[in-house]
């Protein structure tokens, strides 16, 4: 009971720090500032691939594949809301108003951002399925 409490809890750390990389995807800045937005995803991917490495560690790794490809598709269905909430959000000049021309500019690489929302949720998808297959018991033919 205790290592399923664990467990949820490392995969949350997981996702949190996945969205984080993926918001990072569509952050447009100049070409100086790359290095530091790098870093910081850096940084969160190693923190997340650890937080999943001790989630799954609970389980003894029998499920890191599925339960890695329903974070991913988890995190891909987070993004794909925030993203078309502030896209709703954009369309108000109060709001625009109150972020400032700075911070809208800021947030307009969808290509980019975009591109890793898919691949990422392509990745989630692939997972759960091969995840799903592997479990399975295969039937023996005598």
């Amino acid at each position: 009971m205790i290592s399923n409490i664990a467990r949820v809890i490392f995969y949350f750390v997981v996702g949190f720090f996945v969205y984080g990389v993926e918001l990072l995807a569509f952050i447009n800045l100049g070409p100086g500032k790359y290095l530091t937005t790098l870093g910081v995803g850096v940084v969160s991917a190693v923190v997340a691939i650890l937080a999943l490495v001790a989630g799954s560690a609970f389980d003894r790794f029998r499920h890191m594949v599925r339960d890695s490809g329903i974070v991913l598709l988890s995190v891909g269905g987070f993004v794909v809301v925030g993203a078309l909430s502030f896209a709703w959000l954009m369309g108000s000049e109060d709001f625009r108003k109150a972020l400032g021309p700075q911070a809208v500019a800021a947030l307009t690489d969808y290509l980019t951002g975009f591109s890793c929302l898919i691949a990422l949720t392509l990745l989630g998808l692939i997972l759960v399925i091969v995840g799903v297959r592997k479990s399975r018991p295969r039937s023996t033919s005598s």
